[in-house]
Order: structure tokens, then sequence, then C-alpha cells
């Protein structure tokens, strides 16, 4: 295959913007007929068993031909009168395929990056737009949703070209209040939970120190670190009994969790002891 014989899909892009947007009102009327009494056909006749029981008479009546043919003059009726064979999948099939494994390459690459969260935020829409997928399908009819994703899509298009400014400003509007509002919530949902770290801090001393030294803080320059603990005194660390030798500072100065190693949390019942008068 050349590649320069497949434009990407843009002769279908186009095409389908045209349609969509009703460029071309009688061919775009043409298009969404033809479609609507095709799904339409689909759900009230059952056009599979019609187009078996006509491929049934049709390879009948050509082999009963063919055979009496044969019989009364030698040569087959339908050998004698059937019209020249048609090409058409050589015609058309070189640039089908061209656009067929240009789209499904582009797909591939797409589907791993979504599923391998190269770009979390379209991962998250990704899963967001699935949801609502498993919901529709759960309340409505595959049909249905054909149906009317087919309405939508002659009908959205053009009146979204019509009144482009206005939608666009509302959107830009909305989405301004959205942003505002998540930011509100944040901040009262940090003024909340602020006192009640603190206080449990407060309480747990030492301990409290060490889980807080532990855990990330975003600050104001958008780094990710730990915030020195002030006033928290120099404690003696208790041995954890184990049988594989840890290795343990004996001194921790503040922060008291600097680079402590990660088995300190498996510390038993004589950690517990010996920090119970440091609460």
């Amino acid at each position: 295959m050349s590649e320069k014989a497949c434009c990407g899909g843009n002769c279908v892009s186009k095409s389908s913007t045209s349609l969509l947007t009703w460029s071309d009102p009688a061919k775009s009327a043409k298009v969404f007929g033809g479609i609507v009494l095709t799904l339409l056909t689909l759900k009230y006749i059952n056009i599979l068993n019609i187009v078996f029981r006509l491929g049934f008479f049709v390879l009948i009546t050509s082999a009963l031909a063919e055979y009496a043919g044969k019989l009364a003059l030698g040569e087959g009726l339908v050998t004698r009168f059937k019209p020249q064979y048609t090409a058409y999948a050589s015609k058309y099939g070189d640039k089908i395929a061209e656009h067929t494994v240009s789209f499904l390459k582009s797909f591939e690459q797409s589907a791993q990056e979504t599923v391998y969260s190269k770009d979390i935020e379209a991962t998250l829409k990704t899963a967001g737009g699935l949801y609502i997928l498993y919901l529709l399908t759960s309340w409505f009819s595959l049909w249905t949703l054909l149906f009317t994703s087919v309405v939508l899509a002659f009908s959205v298009p053009g009146v979204y070209l019509k009144y482009q400014t206005e939608i666009d400003a509302k959107v830009a509007e909305l989405s301004k209040t959205a942003k505002s509002k998540a930011v509100e919530l944040q901040k009262t949902a940090s003024e909340k939970s602020g006192p009640l770290l603190k206080k449990a801090e407060a309480k747990l001393g030492p301990v409290g120190a060490f889980i807080k030294s532990k855990v990330p803080v975003r600050t104001a320059s958008s780094t990710v670190g730990s915030e020195p603990v002030v006033g928290a005194e120099k404690v003696k660390l208790p041995t954890v009994p184990s049988s594989t030798p840890v290795s343990v500072p004996e001194d921790v100065t503040t922060p008291l969790a600097a680079k402590i190693d990660e088995t300190v949390k498996s510390a038993d019942a004589q950690f517990a002891k010996e920090t119970e008068p440091l609460l």
C-alpha cells in the first residue's frame, strides 16, 4: 500500500462534516432518510429472514436453470445468458483497505494510551463516557440509542453552527462557574479538616509528627514534600525485634520521619509499650 494513496481519513471526515451540517441539503436529506428508513426496516421487518429466503430461491432457480439447459440444449442457460462478472472489490478495495488500516492504527495507539493513562484527564473522561454509556444501555435498547444518535447527529451540528457565538459564550460561563464552585468546595473542605488534623496530631504527639512527616504536602510552589515539625524533641526509637537485622538510626532529629525505613511501620507491641510515656 502506498502511504500517499491514503489521506488519513480526511476525505471521509470532510464528507461526513458536510453531510451533518447540511451544506448540501439534498444530499444530507437522502443520507438521513436512508439511515432512518434502514433502522425502521430493521426494527419492524425481519430483514435477515427475507434475505435468506430470497438467497435460497435465487440459488435454487439458478441451479435448476443451469441443469435443465445442459439436459435440453447441452449448455446451461445461466452460463449462456449470464452477464459479465463485476470486480467492485478490486476497484474500491485498495482505497477502503488503506483507510481502514490507517484508522485501526490510530485507534489502537489511542486505546493503549488511554488504558495506560498517558493523559490522566483523557483517561478519566473516557471512563466517565463509558459509565454514561453503561447507564444508557441499561435504560434504553440499542435500537433506540442508534435512532436517537442519528437524529442528534443530523440536527445538533446545524443548530450549533447557527447559534455558535451564543452557545460558546454560555459554555464558557458555565465552565467558569463550575471551576469557581470547585475551588470553593476545596477551600471549605480544607478549612474544616485542618483543625481536626491538628487536634489529632496534638493527641498523638511524636507518633502524629511521624505520620505527618510521611504524608506529602503540596506547597505554594506546587512541590510535594514534608513540612518540618516545629518544637519536636529528639526521641530515641526502640529496636524493632526481627529475625532479619533492620537498619534503623538510633537517633532521629526534626523531622522525625527523615527517610525512616519502611519496616518501622511493622513495629509490634514493644514499640507501643516503650512510647507510651511520651503520649
